[in-house]
């Protein structure tokens, strides 16, 4: 900025006093407040440096600046706004480009014009600029538009011109098998001169193995069908026949219909049988029906000893015969015959009779007394209970202790380290180092108090 008096001299002291207007590719001029720096009010006096925002750059074209301010001249000063300086690096370009020199990587261009599509590998865009003329694919004769082969996106995984396809790519994942199986499988069934089978519909089947249930069984064998129905017998039953097939099976036929058996898991289900002819007693469980085959014979209960009971009046078989399966029930009480009992339970008294008893499976023990072997036995024992290693305390016993315990502790409190101070007994474990338990003391000149260790 230059002195309005002299017109000559630069002007300072104007960075808070500048009033700038911009007018951007001709457009209608506006005011704008750049950050203003005076760069030397010594040396270069009326210099002043106006720090121009993206906001003041943002349009393509001449950016003039007219400056004003009170004791100085006006000053006008023009600009180019461009994308990039010259010689910059360009990273990108828009809008026509009419020669670039040196290495230019080009992206997408929908506009081909002035291409030459042979030479360029992005095609979108491209269209024939002429209806098709065979005389020039003439003189292309032999041009071969080669595959890019590989297993990257776009290209096709080719040996030796073949292009693969094999049972792991249709299946997406890898296949486990012994080598060339399903090669061979693969030819074993397609391998047919006419074939006539559909996947709904198979022919010409010579031996076939786990089919399901099939209603049709034309041209089947019975025996090597394991499910029979629907078959039927084709002639009236021939002995000769069954000779050639000895060691078949018949099955039987379960339910309770006519010609039926009644079976549950394989066993015949068999009712009530009134008829127990042949049957003997004492091996069926369900007595109903049966009855004594000749009047009572009391010789028989003599060779049957062991048994007890005893009739109480002569044998009436009239009775025995209206009584065929009725239980005889004991007469429950203390009276003549009765035998006490109690929910089914025989109640025994007092036996001080112990004789042939074992105390330990007796609960009342009156009237047993040791022997002099199970007098040295019980000797043994405690002695061995005595003897027994004992183990250290872990803690003072309380009253409630066993008294292994107290006699524990006494021989501990007499035999391990123990400390005093004037107010605290301290017992040692065996280690002298590690503390059992103490107790407080106290001595008034009058009374020494020792309180229980714990």
């Amino acid at each position: 900025m230059i002195d309005s008096s002299d017109h000559i001299t630069g002007k300072t002291g104007l960075s808070a006093g500048l009033t700038i207007y911009a007018t951007k590719d001709g457009g209608t001029p506006a005011t704008i407040s750049p950050t203003v720096t005076e760069l030397d009010a010594t040396n270069c006096k009326g210099l002043y440096n106006l720090a121009l925002t993206t906001t003041h750059t943002n349009t393509l074209g001449e950016l003039q600046l007219h400056v004003t301010a009170t004791g100085a001249d006006p000053s006008d000063v023009a600009h180019q706004v461009v994308v990039d300086l010259p010689g910059a690096s360009v990273a990108s370009v828009s809008g026509a480009v009419a020669s670039v020199t040196g290495g230019v990587t080009v992206t997408t261009n929908n506009d081909k014009t002035g291409y030459t599509a042979s030479t360029v590998s992005d095609k979108t865009g491209y269209a024939l600029t002429a209806a098709y003329d065979p005389a020039k694919t003439a003189s292309q004769a032999g041009d071969i538009m080669k595959v890019s082969t590989g297993t990257g996106a776009n290209q096709l995984d080719v040996t030796s011109g073949v292009i693969k396809a094999n049972l792991a790519q249709i299946l997406g994942t890898a296949l486990t098998e012994t080598a060339g199986q399903i090669a061979a499988a693969f030819k074993q069934f397609f391998n047919i001169a006419s074939p006539t089978s559909t996947m709904n519909v198979i022919t010409t089947v010579t031996t076939a193995t786990n089919l399901t249930t099939n209603n049709d069984k034309t041209g089947y064998t019975a025996s090597t069908v394991s499910d029979k129905v629907g078959y039927a017998l084709t002639s009236a039953y021939d002995p000769a026949k069954t000779a050639a097939q000895a060691g078949d099976t018949m099955k039987v036929s379960s339910g309770t219909a006519a010609g039926q058996i009644s079976l549950s898991a394989g066993l015949v289900t068999v009712g009530t049988n009134n008829d127990k002819s042949g049957y003997t007693a004492s091996t069926v469980s369900d007595k109903t029906g049966y009855a004594l085959t000749s009047a009572y014979d009391p010789a028989k209960t003599a060779a049957q000893a062991g048994n007890a009971m005893t009739l109480t009046a002569a044998y009436d078989a009239a009775k025995s015969a209206a009584q065929a399966g009725d239980t005889m029930k004991v007469s429950s009480g203390t009276g003549a015959g009765q035998i006490s009992l109690s929910s089914g339970q025989v109640t025994v008294g007092t036996n001080n009779d112990k004789t042939g008893y074992t105390a330990s499976t007796v609960s009342d023990k009156t009237g047993y007394a040791l022997t002099s072997g199970e007098h040295t036995n019980v000797v043994s024992d405690v002695n061995t209970a005595l003897d027994a290693a004992g183990t250290e305390l872990s803690a003072i016993p309380t009253t409630t202790g066993t008294l292994r315990q107290k006699l524990n502790f006494l021989f501990e409190y007499f035999r391990n380290k123990r400390t005093v101070t004037a107010s605290t007994e301290t017992l040692f474990k065996e280690d002298a180092s590690t503390s059992l338990g103490t107790s407080t003391i106290s001595d008034d000149g009058t009374t020494f108090t020792h309180n229980e260790l714990n």
